[in-house]
């Protein structure tokens, strides 16, 4: 291989490497919204309960 080719090989690893760093932090940011607000359902969830259990 040539030393263009090289380089455009290496530029296009390089960019599918940031796309899939990119791709795994919007992955994680997603996956801690969801528990954040899967948490607090749980927590209303729960205190709905506790008032049907007092009744």
């Amino acid at each position: 291989m040539g030393i263009i080719e090289q380089k455009s090989l290496m530029g296009i690893i390089i960019v599918q490497l940031l796309l899939i760093g990119f791709l795994n932090f919007v992955t994680l940011r997603k996956i801690s919204i969801l528990n954040s607000k899967y948490t607090g359902l749980k927590e209303e969830y729960n205190q709905l309960f506790e008032d049907r259990n007092n009744l």
